[in-house]
């Protein structure tokens, strides 16, 4: 019998932390904290981008 463990990268980092140095109000700092918390799952529901148009010709 042993033991069993798992390794773990500990420099791999999902999202970057675009945090800025001072925080100013409590509103933006919640926010900041929803968004890092929730953006995967808001992402996913996005449709996906368009892209350039396939015939090379613009369209306004």
């Amino acid at each position: 019998m042993g033991i069993l463990t798992q390794s773990k990268n500990p420099f791999v980092q999902k999202t970057p932390l675009l945090v800025s140095s001072r925080i100013h109000s409590p509103y933006a700092a919640r926010i900041e904290t929803l968004w890092r918390e929730t953006r995967e799952q808001i992402i996913e529901v996005f449709p996906k981008a368009p892209g350039l148009p396939k015939n090379g010709k613009q369209q306004v």
